[in-house]
């Protein structure tokens, strides 16, 4: 029932849940309850860590930039040629969350340096600072 109804409704949801651990394994083990896994895993889609799909920066960042932009006054318009080399030799520990953080991150301060990245380990020293809403390449 919806919140101070009294009637019931009928609804129809989905789960859709990721981890990083082996919980085929962990099931095994019995470190996670198996009813849980079984109802959880009626379809499962792999998916290597970022660092092992570079291919892929580029369409993220792209689609980052025009969430962020869905948002903002100050329209980003790319990433040059020097960012993204930037970014493509990033090891992404944290996938793609800390890429769209990165982003995000660098969409308003207009620019990729060691302040969009602190406590990161992120070097953009052999770079410099790169922009992203000038693009130049």
């Amino acid at each position: 029932e919806r919140l101070g109804g009294i009637k019931p409704i009928r609804v129809s949801t989905r789960l859709i849940a990721a981890t990083n651990k082996n919980l085929e394994e962990l099931t095994a083990k019995e470190a996670f309850r198996d009813d849980l896994y079984y109802r959880l895993n009626v379809v499962s889609i792999p998916l290597p860590p970022l660092r092992e799909r570079k291919e892929d920066i580029p369409l993220l960042v792209d689609h980052f930039l025009k969430e962020h932009n869905k948002g903002s006054d100050r329209k980003v318009k790319g990433v040059s040629s020097r960012a993204l080399k930037l970014l493509m030799d990033h090891d992404w520990p944290g996938n793609v969350r800390e890429l769209e953080n990165v982003i995000e991150r660098a969409a308003i301060v207009d620019g990729l340096s060691h302040h969009v990245f602190p406590g990161t380990g992120f070097s953009t020293d052999k770079y410099g600072t790169v922009t992203l809403s000038n693009c130049p390449n």
